[in-house]
């Protein structure tokens, strides 16, 4: 068995065996190979075995958790965004509620934000636990983000890596055993997720978003984890702030200002409400965290709703994520460094691609795997209606 018959069997549409799937995972195969093969994949897709094949190999590659012995263990994965800050807000919020969140999260993916980069906003601030540090927090503390390292789901952040800088971040199969690979390492009995769809997401339509969330929870009810999949548009981006910095600092603010708002306006399927103002944010969250409560603590809607309201007003939310932004190394700021050059413009449209792209461009994101990254540029919507915005670069 060897890479270039792999490669060459996936460019001819062929199915990849379970064994091929792990002679992928467990070898050493040069970034050039790998990158070959992840675009085959991207051109020629792979059926829902090889994908729950894959998912299960990229779990193996390193450490896995085991959270099942305590019910209150829950996991949160969006699938991608413009804006999209809801891991630093709901998380605070459902641990401050008395669940225990352990998430091992990514960077920033194509035009999309990533968590790990957003948090490390705060200096000194770590997402690369260790093991032992990971689980003895989550345990302790009620909360933990950690990021792929050697030893927590390796190959899969070498694979995450390449397909931010090869043209292969939106193909199904990729996505789909990329977040449950890091899901089931992360070993929580539940699990939600938001699946996005639109021009700022990586799936572009209702029907593929609809695909997604299906094979995720198919692959995470075969491991008998509890998984929820909320699907939710991404034409623009979530809430008025694009941009590491940007977005920490709005995330500080939701949770400092006491106020979450009720479930009105949320449809059925937990869309944003069109063109709502910056609320949207607040809504989505609010949903997110709901679900979470009703999986972990067995909550109805409205004692769970409550519960978030509860402890946002009472800033038991804001004080939990500083306790662990500050377990994990971090010094607690709301003053953040800015930007250079601040200039108002005003955009033809506020489509969440070309203004993730244009954050990217900035410096915000990247364009070669070991790009460093701008944490204070990016853009934030002034008015929606009018469709001002601020730029921030340096």
């Amino acid at each position: 068995m060897n890479i270039i018959d792999i490669i060459t069997k996936k460019r001819n549409g062929g199915e990849l065996s379970n064994d091929e799937l792990e002679f992928v995972v467990n070898s050493d195969i040069p970034d050039y190979q790998l990158s070959a093969l992840l675009m085959a994949i991207f051109l020629k897709g792979m059926t829902d075995m090889e994908t729950i094949g894959l998912t299960y190999w990229l779990a193996k590659s390193g450490k896995q958790f085991d959270f099942t012995d305590d019910s209150t263990f829950i996991d949160l994965h969006s699938t991608g965004g413009v804006g999209d800050k809801c891991t630093l807000i709901v998380a605070p919020i459902v641990a401050a509620c008395g669940a225990k969140v352990a998430k091992l999260a990514g960077r920033g993916l194509g035009h999309t934000g990533g968590t790990v980069d957003k948090l490390e906003s705060f200096p000194d601030f770590s997402c690369n636990l260790s093991p032992e540090q990971f689980e003895n927090q989550a345990r302790t503390i009620g909360i933990a983000i950690g990021a792929q390292t050697d030893e927590i789901t390796p190959k899969d952040g070498e694979l995450y890596h390449l397909r931010d800088v090869t043209g292969t971040v939106e193909s199904l199969p990729l996505i789909a055993s990329s977040i449950m690979s890091k899901k089931l390492a992360t070993g929580c009995p539940n699990i939600v997720l938001d699946v996005t769809y639109g021009s700022g997401a990586f799936m572009k339509t209702k029907k593929d978003a609809r695909k997604l969330a299906a094979l995720m929870k198919k692959i995470g009810n075969m491991h008998e984890r509890k998984t929820v999949a909320v699907i939710t548009p991404m034409s623009e981006p979530l809430g008025n702030c694009i941009g590491n910095i940007l977005e920490v600092e709005e995330a500080i603010s939701y949770l400092s200002n006491g106020k979450f708002p009720s479930l009105g306006g949320v449809d059925a399927e937990g869309g944003r409400g069109g063109s709502l103002p910056d609320k949207n944010l607040q809504k989505i969250c609010t949903l997110l965290a709901v679900n979470m409560l009703e999986l972990a603590l067995s909550m109805n809607p409205i004692e769970a709703l409550k519960s978030v309201q509860e402890v946002v007003q009472n800033g038991k939310a804001l004080e939990k994520f500083q306790q662990m932004v500050e377990a994990q190394g971090g010094k607690w700021t709301a003053s953040f460094p800015q930007s250079k050059i601040i200039e108002k413009q005003t955009l033809e449209d506020l489509d969440a691609y070309k203004i993730g792209d244009l954050v990217r461009s900035l410096g915000g994101g990247r364009l070669k795997k070991d790009d460093k990254i701008d944490l204070t540029v990016g853009v934030k919507i002034l008015n929606r209606t009018t469709k001002e915005v601020e730029i921030h670069k340096n």
